[in-house]
């Protein structure tokens, strides 16, 4: 990391439970590191743990699968652009212990994906099942996960065995996931299930913005287990619409979610909206209120701008209080004249044009922000 851009990220194992944080709020506090991932049967031939530790090597902890991933998310500090954020990352270099220790360490590859879709939830069609069962060639089966794995054989996935199901599988297969679409799509839109009201006051709701309703996975690191119990559904809705949890919920940034307008209605494609964000934001870098696709809890499809943020302020018109009206509208002359360059469309490329917020707070200013600040609900103006 410089004084110009930090990371805050996370790497996950192949059940997306984080196993260990980067960056200033990381295992690295900001100074770079070498992450360093050894299997359960790793046998010592490299290093003792002890002795790659002392190399200068941060070994990951909870290692319990073969594949992980990784999400790192630039923060940009001291005037810096995203242009250096770009040639920041190719400073990240990826190689095995062998070719570190061999001293051939071969260069890694930077792929530039700037002008190229890419949708980080999964579909719910056969690429679904087909996942799942990379997964299971992939990696070793714990013993909590032997009854799962078994029930897969049902749906034509066996360790060991190519995947080529049955005409009658794919259909099960098919079918089952349009039911979980269903049930997680349900879960998402119910109030206190998936999301929760964040201002709440002698049991009334003060705004209709939510919270991610984590309960205590986040102290606990989202591991989705409690005691005895494998939090299936919770695992199940939470990755639904996020990915990438941090192993430690810190303060680097807190994202509200709103699904309704100041009536309580669920925010549609067709309407034009309107934000207030005051001029005051408790955020420290900045703040962004960004369109997702309902149907793929992805951005919206073929468009240009997908949110608005602290970054566009200059571009945007202000109120005389320094706050700023943001338009969220299928089409530009659906907003009020002269504010083109506040609007934002809702639009997408799919069929599909039914849409939620996310307003994101980066590093907000105290733990307690929310206590004596509160977020205007976005308003429905096709009504008024």
């Amino acid at each position: 990391m410089t004084d110009r851009v930090d990371y805050f990220g996370s790497f996950i194992s192949a059940w997306h439970v984080p196993v260990i944080d980067v960056g200033s709020k990381g295992a690295d506090a900001g100074n770079g590191g070498k992450y360093l991932f050894l299997p359960a049967e790793y046998d010592n031939e490299l290093g003792t743990t002890t002795e790659l530790e002392a190399r200068g090597y941060i070994i990951v902890p909870k290692v319990d699968t073969h594949d992980f991933s990784f999400s790192f998310r630039p923060t940009l500090l001291n005037g810096a652009t995203h242009a250096e954020a770009g040639e920041h990352a190719k400073g990240i270099k990826i190689y095995s212990l062998k070719e570190a220790v061999g001293g051939d360490i071969q260069p890694t590859d930077y792929i530039d994906m700037t002008d190229l879709p890419y949708d980080c939830l999964p579909y719910y069609n056969m690429t679904f099942i087909e996942d799942i069962n990379d997964v299971v060639q992939n990696n070793p089966i714990r013993e909590k996960d032997r009854a799962i794995y078994s029930m897969l054989e049902s749906i034509g996935i066996k360790k060991g065995e190519e995947f080529n199901p049955t005409p009658m599988q794919e259909k099960a297969a098919l079918e089952g996931l349009e039911l979980a679409y269903a049930y997680m799509q349900n879960k998402f839109i119910t109030e206190g299930e998936t999301v929760a009201p964040l201002w709440v006051k002698d049991g009334e709701k003060l705004s209709e913005w939510s919270f991610w309703n984590f309960g205590p996975q986040a102290q606990m690191g989202f591991p989705f287990e409690d005691g005895d119990d494998i939090l299936i559904d919770k695992r199940a809705a939470t990755y639904f619409y996020v990915t990438f949890l941090p192993s430690q919920l810190g303060g680097a940034t807190f994202y509200l979610t709103g699904l309704r307008d100041s009536d309580g209605n669920m925010l549609n494609g067709t309407d034009t909206y309107k934000l207030n964000v005051p001029a005051d934001v408790p955020a420290k870098d900045f703040w962004s209120a960004i369109v997702y696709n309902m149907e793929t809890k992805n951005f919206s499809r073929g468009v240009d701008r997908v949110g608005a943020s602290t970054k566009d302020l200059d571009d945007m018109v202000k109120n005389p209080d320094g706050s700023v009206n943001v338009y969220y509208a299928p089409n530009l002359d659906l907003v009020p004249e002269g504010y083109e360059a506040n609007w934002v469309t809702t639009e997408s490329a799919t069929n599909a044009n039914d849409w939620f917020f996310l307003f994101r707070l980066y590093r907000p200013e105290s733990p307690d922000w929310f206590k004596d600040w509160m977020l205007n609900d976005v308003v429905n103006i096709s009504i008024q």
